[in-house]
């Protein structure tokens, strides 16, 4: 006996064997993160924002001080999206509070890297310096100082 499939025919035999296996994979569950990793990916993103733009912005470094900026932001907003572990520390009654709070500091954060961008671009270098040293910095110790648990977040 001899077995033989014409081009049409093999191309829907095979298709039809991708897409079932496809949608066999689509059921096998995907683990999750450990909870508080997002956090803390994002926290460290900060941290190495930070580091880098706290050497100094000036002409010379425009671009990579913009681009960096952007990853700041972009962490800012997967973090405030995301509850801290130290939350499930706080009293049931003062947690949303401990949220919001946490929440509002991060926005805080935010608002003074968009002033520092905007003093980038207009080529404040030093105005935009003493945001992200003084203002920026301010923020991270009031942050951490509240919201960081020993595990880093």
């Amino acid at each position: 006996m001899k077995l033989s499939l014409s081009p049409w025919r093999a191309t829907c035999t095979l298709a039809l064997l991708l897409a079932t296996s496809a949608l066999g994979l689509a059921f096998f569950p995907t683990p999750k993160p450990p909870a508080g990793e997002p956090l803390k990916a994002a926290m460290h993103q900060l941290e190495d924002s930070l580091k880098i733009l706290g050497k100094g912005v000036n002409a010379e470094n425009r671009a990579a001080s913009l681009e960096e900026l952007a990853k700041f932001q972009a962490a800012v907003l997967s973090a405030k999206a995301l509850t801290p572990d130290s939350a499930a520390k706080v009293e049931e009654k003062k947690r949303a509070a401990f949220e919001n709070e946490f929440r509002a500091t991060l926005v805080e954060a935010l608002q003074f890297t968009c002033s520092a961008e905007l003093a980038i671009l207009d080529g404040k270098y030093k105005e935009a310096d003493t945001l992200i040293r003084n203002k920026l910095a301010g923020v991270k110790s009031k942050g951490h100082g509240k919201y960081k648990t020993d595990g880093g977040q």
